[in-house]
């Protein structure tokens, strides 16, 4: 089938470059909010749980960082595409009452899975092959 605007195919690539960044955002808005949280310190009297949470928060704020510039975009999509299937298992595991969080690590998931397929798109460090 034809598509209706097929001059808007131009702009694939710049497309993925602007997606890119804007995930790279939400991972180190979401990143520092993790880290900084203390919500759940009094709570958990495990140190290596509140490492791990601590890890994976700087892991999200360094994988946002390296989206944003648009380097080793493969390596840091699997990396944060694991992280967001942890959030979305602890998510799962705390219940909560509103389910739109899953509907935002979901659509998280896939937009950061593509990246391992699509590439880095344009205005990055990382060229394409």
């Amino acid at each position: 089938m034809l598509s209706l605007f097929p001059q808007l195919f131009d702009f694939a690539f710049p497309a993925t470059a602007v997606l890119r960044v804007v995930v790279a955002v939400l991972f180190i808005i979401e990143g520092k909010q993790n880290f900084s949280k203390n919500t759940l310190l009094p709570t958990i009297i495990n140190p290596k749980i509140i490492y791990a949470k601590k890890t994976q928060a700087v892991l999200e704020i360094i994988g946002g960082c390296l989206l944003f510039v648009g380097l080793f975009v493969q390596i840091v999509s699997i990396t944060l595409s694991l992280s967001v299937l942890i959030n979305i298992y602890k998510e799962y595991k705390e219940k909560p009452t509103d389910k739109r969080i899953y509907y935002f690590y979901i659509l998280l998931f896939f937009f950061t899975l593509s990246f391992l397929f699509l590439g880095p798109g344009a205005l990055s460090l990382d060229f394409p092959l």
